[in-house]
């Protein structure tokens, strides 16, 4: 409890809305962060191991066969 109240002292200068401003761009910029890991990942491999998958998964994939 004394590591949480010293760490909000220590922003007690700071007003409200830039505190939570700070949050913001600090989500927005690991969004942009995630999406530019995934734009350079090889996809090859993941699709080949979800088709993989799919392939045992046991047979057909038509909205009747699923249905009985």
């Amino acid at each position: 409890m004394a590591v949480a109240a010293c760490a909000h002292a220590d922003l007690a200068w700071l007003p409200a809305g830039s505190v939570m401003l700070f949050g913001v761009i600090l989500l927005l910029l690991n969004f942009l962060d995630g999406l530019y890991k995934l734009a350079k990942l090889d996809w090859h491999i993941p699709v080949r191991l979800v088709q993989l998958i799919l392939a045992f998964r046991g047979g057909g994939s038509t909205l009747e066969q699923r249905a009985m």
